[in-house]
């Protein structure tokens, strides 16, 4: 029975949500189809009024759509960044709209036999529903909700800090800190500024390492070369180490390879080292990403990433997504550090991003014995440019042994 509950939740459940996503590719459809039918239409307006509002909202909702038509990427256009923070704000105001239109849809349905039941005393109700739940207020709520999401999302993160006891860590190694971040995402959005920004908050951690779990960037290396600059004030006394996210990928990932080690950090692509400090070490490994098959590029493997690495030492590893993670601990990994998955970017949708990734969206895990650390990101991307409820981080992850 566990045997089959481990299948479907690690093995099962992301293979068929991914397959659903797939089928909803095209989601910004789905988006104005429903605010369409669902919020214009039935407004108590004329029809070439309700037009007026229709067209606006197809452009916004259907940007996406309309951008991949005209050649251009939907999550990495090279616009003015004011152009970028109104169009998050308009498209974003989109998704809550639909979220606030289908919890109005059901608070109907639910009230539905109530209506039947007690037309007449309960009409106070009703009207005082009505209200709350009419076009106006749902439009205005959804828009200051997409402002407040995007500011959030794209303001310098603050920094965590936590602690984390491993077993196998030498009393040596006990208080060693990591400086770590994940899904960066510098882009047209999130430009050199607020990289600068990130960069100065790793620092000021000063921390015996800085690890960086993928997602660096969006676009192309001479895109980005500015917005990158800063990660070359990176500095801790034991290096700068990273691994690559899916979106390296999409940028030309062998271009940024050369970059990252021009910015003075080491990519672990399937591979180790071995850190030595205070009289002890540990190695610290790191693992491709699986969209690496999409491009001809060498998959995860972490028994390569192993291979060779000296026995009764620590290991720490940096793997974009934490999918795998029972994987990491049959291996005999004693710590990763993931990202991906943003920590689910608006609360109560982080449980629906948790299925994509084994369950696992924010935080720390205990996996098997193992401890899995998904970092919540320190930035976004175009695709879903918000945040509620869920800030991006920096971490201060300081290394604690079992006494």
């Amino acid at each position: 029975m566990a045997q089959c509950t481990e299948y479907c939740v690690h093995t099962l459940t992301p293979v068929l949500c991914k397959r659903i996503l797939s089928m909803f590719r095209w989601y910004p459809i789905v988006i104005f189809l429903v605010l369409a039918l669902r919020f214009v239409l039935p407004l108590k307006i004329g029809i070439p009024a309700r037009l007026a509002m229709a067209l606006p909202l197809a452009l916004v909702a259907l940007y996406p759509v309309i951008f991949r038509a005209l050649g251009v990427s939907p999550f990495n256009p090279e616009l003015p960044r004011l152009v970028l923070l109104g169009l998050c704000w308009l498209y974003m105001g989109c998704f809550f709209l639909l979220i606030l239109v289908l919890a109005r849809d059901a608070l109907l349905l639910l009230t539905w036999p109530l209506r039947l039941l007690c037309k007449e005393s309960a009409q106070p109700l009703f009207a005082a529903l009505s209200v709350v739940t009419g076009p106006a207020i749902l439009f205005g709520m959804a828009l200051l909700l997409s402002a407040y999401g995007v500011w959030e999302g794209v303001r310098v993160p603050d920094t965590r800090e936590m602690e984390i006891s491993l077993p196998a860590l030498p009393p040596e190694l006990d208080g060693l800190t990591i400086a770590h971040m994940a899904d960066l995402h510098a882009s047209p959005l999130l430009k050199g500024p607020r990289v600068q920004g990130v960069v100065d908050a790793m620092n000021a951690i000063k921390a015996d390492i800085v690890l960086i779990s993928g997602d660096v960037v969006d676009g192309l290396p001479e895109q980005r070369k500015d917005d990158v600059a800063p990660l070359a004030q990176l500095s801790a006394p034991l290096g700068v180490f990273m691994v690559t996210g899916n979106h390296e990928y999409y940028s030309d990932y062998l271009a940024w390879m050369d970059s990252f080690a021009a910015l003075g950090m080491t990519v672990l692509s399937n591979s180790h080292a071995v850190i030595e400090t205070r009289g002890a070490s540990f190695v610290l490994a790191g693992v491709t990403d699986e969209v690496a098959a999409r491009f001809g590029l060498p998959l995860p493997d972490l028994e390569a990433a192993l291979r060779g690495a000296p026995a009764g030492r620590p290991v720490i590893l940096l793997d974009h997504r934490p999918g795998l993670a029972s994987k990491s601990a049959a291996a005999g990994v004693d710590l990763q550090l993931s990202g991906h998955t943003h920590g689910g970017l608006v609360r109560g949708l982080d449980y629906i991003i948790g299925t994509f990734n084994a369950g696992y969206y924010s935080g720390l895990y205990d996996v098997n014995g193992m401890k899995l650390f998904v970092s919540n990101g320190a930035g976004l991307w175009l695709g879903f440019s918000a945040r509620l409820g869920v800030p991006s981080e920096v971490t201060k992850i300081t290394l604690r042994a079992v006494k």
